[in-house]
């Protein structure tokens, strides 16, 4: 019996270290190649976070060109390549030219052995929140489930995954999932806690989606409730002009829109719009949505005159920045030629409904919700 237990001793032994001896270890030449590959990164993500693209754009493609000819496209350097492409695209709202290499560097990290586990994990996290901010919601929700999967059975539970469980969050408030949305962002809080031993402003990020679940289940109550105490926190922690209190402003003035309050809600937008423009946001589309806020908010005050005003600015931003198929400019437009409806200037309103019908039809098919709601 001793004989046959050392025989089979002496045979994992064998096996071990035959199996150490297959792991691949960098060679000295190797080393080198990363290391110059990473700091082409590395200085690439530096000129994307300076909006400085085309600069960015130069070093990778050196990266790419010394990833490719070492190691092909298949390799966990090229998949660096890919990663840092599609955050350029993603940096600059480029969603459906950053999908594809974020796709491609999932499939990659997924398959080679040593990517797979976290930088795999990673990789499918990165896809699904962009595809959740693409509005292909069901894709998503099978990339954050395959991510959730991965942290689980590496036994994970760090910032990542406070961040994984906030995102799911965001996503079943997305698809009006509401009790479910209000259980991942407790969890994420709860984790968060544990993690830092005290209240920081990742938790006010989580709050945020909480109350926003709140506020679409009606709860308006509570959804106040937490919008006040963030608010007050935000401000007293970091000013007013940053985007989580000019978020909860706009939230809280939904809530007001909602119960009728609208001279209320102005008042709010009003400092949103004062914010964003200090921050130098006037050609965004967040600031597009404070503008069609206020035009709402004014048209329901019959102040016709001044939600036209709003309405055309709105509308001038979401053309100029991001084309008539934006989701924003069709919304204007739509509330626009409803308010000459309750005006009663038909032909205005008829022409400017038939434009928006016409760039829905193209932009979503004419089975899409937007189109019912036009005819």
């Amino acid at each position: 019996m001793k004989t046959r237990q050392h025989i089979l001793i002496l045979c994992l032994m064998v096996l071990g270290a035959l199996t150490y001896a297959q792991t691949p270890v960098p060679s000295a030449r190797d080393t080198a190649i990363f290391k110059q590959i990473d700091s082409l990164f590395i200085k690439a993500d530096k000129h994307i976070s300076q909006k400085q693209y085309a600069e960015a754009l130069q070093l990778i493609d050196s990266a790419s060109v010394i990833a490719e000819a070492n190691y092909g496209r298949a390799s966990r350097a090229y998949s660096g390549v890919l990663h840092y492409k599609g955050k350029l695209h993603y940096s600059r709202r480029e969603f459906a030219m950053a999908e594809p290499f974020w796709a491609e560097e999932e499939r990659i990290k997924c398959t080679l052995p040593e990517t797979q586990g976290e930088k795999c994990m990673h990789a499918k996290q990165n896809l699904a929140l962009l595809l959740r901010t693409m509005g292909k919601l069901d894709s998503a929700s099978v990339k954050f489930n395959e991510t959730k999967v991965l942290y689980e059975q590496l036994k994970i539970r760090d910032w990542g995954y406070a961040q994984l469980l906030n995102s799911i969050g965001n996503l079943m408030s997305d698809l009006g999932q509401f009790e479910q949305a209000i259980d991942y962002f407790q969890k994420s809080d709860t984790l968060l806690l544990q993690l830092k031993g005290q209240e920081s402003p990742n938790n006010w990020l989580v709050r945020n989606g909480l109350a926003t679940a709140y506020y679409k289940s009606g709860n308006y109550d509570l959804a106040e409730h937490i919008i006040t105490d963030i608010r007050l926190k935000q401000k007293e922690n970091a000013g007013e002009k940053n985007n989580l209190y000019v978020g909860m402003t706009l939230l809280l003035a939904n809530i007001y829109s909602d119960l009728g309050q609208h001279d209320a809600a102005i008042q709010l937008l009003l400092q949103a719009k004062s914010i964003r423009e200090a921050m130098e946001m006037q050609q965004t589309d967040a600031y597009a949505n404070v503008l069609l806020n206020l035009a709402n908010n004014y048209a329901e005050l019959l102040q016709y005159d001044t939600a036209i005003l709003y309405f055309c600015n709105a509308v001038g931003i979401y053309e100029k920045e991001f084309g008539r198929r934006h989701p924003g400019y069709l919304l204007a437009r739509r509330n626009e030629g409803a308010l000459f409806v309750k005006k009663g200037d038909w032909e205005t309103a008829e022409t400017i409904l038939l434009e928006v019908l016409a760039e829905q039809k193209a932009t979503t098919g004419i089975e899409h919700p937007s189109v019912a709601k036009i005819l």
